[in-house]
């Protein structure tokens, strides 16, 4: 993480500013239901007014409300709202403030009924450096029943507080980072969403829509009607801004899935209504456990500079760090996800690796030694990574000595965090340790005589896999995350398979095989007698359809 020093003006303060397509888009959208009050809660250099002046002709009886923080840019806004006014618009116009102060001063009067409609693109400012406005943001999202974390970025505040101001029968129309759908500060704020508007609409695009910026964004399209009583919320997946329709829009709620309590992710609404209540009610026919409830996850080693402490054979033998005995113990890792191939991580596959070049060898070092202490070679290797600072880094620094690393251990199993195509559980028969980029995982004691070896292969299965997109997240690189909290709540099916079927699919998978044609020999044992093949059919549909969302971002990226 860089310090605030490091980082640049558009990021302290949040300011990436909208494309003209995607302020047209949300701006027809929202004056479609004849709105009498706008408010822009940050208006920046004033493209939400360019695209107001473009989109109508006349706006007698309508008041806008704008803020913005910054002197240079709410004067550049308020150049282009005098178009407005000229075209009959009234209101306070460009107030330059801070968001939440004129909020809590204008509410009473000025927006005492509230805002028709919503429309902007808030600050994304994280909460080390969000400092205006921050004491009143957080008191209101105490006096709105949300909760979140010391984590939460300034978009939620400022997503939270704009809702909060919206009249009986009103939009909002904003521009939100992808975070949103899955991130778990906003957990709660999703919640409190769905209780205050009556339908939301969110569309993704397949590729980036801020030029150099890498943050994903959506559009979140929110409607609040007193006379809907079921809460419908809707994803939509364009290409490209340049594909933005109105009348898509306007007629996909009437297909709208009604919102689901138990699916705290935003994820889920990417599949249609009827493939969600399959998944559900599958999972419910089969009752099946959670992964939480036969086996227990952790993170793997926190080194605080993995390049550091990791290190290749050839590093061994160069510093003699198999040499230092009783100083150093020189301990085998499992390394990246690219280098394990199968189900299982052997001895054999790590001396492969080693042979390979790879940095497969972990330095600890012995707590009850000072630098100065050491043997000359290992004495000269930590001030290498003096050199580098390395001891003043958080996790470093915290430490007495900086070099020592703490709960050191292997575990049975491994998961890694991220995953391209699919996520495995990994029999680490090697006892192979991990960095923070694995996690350490446990096959809870029990009496079925459930081992570590059918967890690994129970985990392969379509169930499986789409629960894990459901409770996991994604970000612009198309590649899927689970946090150990969310691990713990996918489902697993657990099945005892023999060691014949073990061996199968370890080499099916070391082989290469296609994940479809591996399916389709797990789902035949796990499921057996429990699903039909359509049943196992819709669920791997509704896994592909995530997974290759992801995969699409992913591959647009760049361009």
């Amino acid at each position: 993480m860089n310090l605030k020093e490091q980082e640049v003006g558009e990021k302290l303060r949040g300011g990436y500013y909208t494309p003209s397509e995607i302020a047209k888009f949300l701006v027809g959208w929202g004056m479609a239901n004849k709105p009498e009050s706008i408010l822009e809660p940050s208006c920046g250099d004033g493209a939400f007014i360019d695209a107001l002046d473009s989109c109508c002709d006349s706006l007698e009886g309508v008041s806008f409300h704008g803020v913005e923080l910054l002197s240079k840019e709410a004067s550049k806004a308020r150049r282009k709202f005098s178009k407005l006014r000229k075209k009959g618009c009234t209101g306070t116009g460009v107030t330059k403030s801070e968001f939440f102060e004129f909020i809590s001063k204008k509410k009473k009067r000025t927006l005492r009924k509230g805002a028709d409609l919503v429309i902007g693109n808030p600050p994304y400012i994280r909460y080390q450096y969000f400092e205006h406005g921050r004491e009143i943001a957080e008191l209101r999202l105490n006096e709105l029943g949300i909760k979140t974390t010391k984590h939460a970025n300034a978009w939620l505040h400022f997503l939270a507080e704009s809702v909060s101001i919206m009249s009986e029968n009103s939009r909002i129309a904003m521009v939100i980072p992808a975070e949103l759908l899955h991130i778990t500060y906003a957990s709660d704020l999703r919640r409190w969403l769905l209780e205050e508007l009556s339908s939301i609409t969110i569309i993704t695009f397949k590729k980036l829509v801020f030029p150099g910026v890498q943050q994903e964004v959506v559009l979140f399209l929110g409607e609040k009607n007193q006379k809907v009583r079921k809460k419908k919320i809707k994803l939509l997946q364009f290409g490209h801004t340049s594909e933005l329709d109105q009348s898509v829009v306007k007629h996909v709620n009437k297909k709208a899935p009604v919102a689901l309590e138990e699916q705290d992710k935003w994820n889920c609404y990417f599949l249609d209504r009827k493939e969600l209540e399959f998944y559900h009610e599958v999972s419910k026919r089969l009752g099946e456990r959670r992964f939480k409830e036969v086996a227990s996850i952790d993170i793997g080693i926190v080194t605080g500079a993995n390049k550091f402490f990791c290190v290749k054979k050839e590093d061994v033998q160069k510093w003699r760090f198999d040499k230092a005995n009783g100083y150093l113990e020189v301990l085998p890792m499992m390394g990246r996800s690219n280098e394990v191939d199968g189900l299982e991580f052997t001895k054999k596959d790590h001396s492969t690796n080693s042979e390979k070049g790879k940095s497969c060898y972990f330095l600890r070092f012995d707590k009850g030694y000072k630098q100065s202490d050491l043997p000359h070679k290992l004495n000269m290797y930590l001030r290498e990574g003096r050199r580098q600072e390395l001891h003043k880094r958080y996790k470093c620094r915290i430490r007495d000595p900086w070099f020592w690393i703490p709960s050191v251990y292997s575990s049975e199993l491994s998961m890694f965090k991220r995953a391209s195509e699919f996520t495995r559980l990994i029999h680490n028969s090697a006892g192979a340790y991990t960095t923070d980029t694995v996690y350490r995982v446990k096959c809870l004691d029990n009496d079925e005589g459930v081992n570590a070896r059918h967890l690994a292969f129970s985990f392969i299965n379509s169930l499986t896999f789409l629960s894990c997109e459901l409770e996991g997240r994604n970000y612009g690189g198309g590649v899927l995350e689970l946090v150990p909290s969310e691990a713990e709540r996918v489902f697993l099916p657990v099945y005892k398979c023999t060691d014949e079927e073990f061996s199968t699919l370890d080499e099916m998978l070391r082989d290469g095989v296609a994940i479809d044609e591996i399916l389709d020999y797990t789902d035949s044992r796990i499921f057996e007698g429990r699903l039909g093949q359509r049943s196992l059919s819709r669920i791997r549909g509704s896994w592909r359809k995530l997974q290759q969302r992801r995969y699409v971002r992913g591959t647009s990226k760049g361009e």
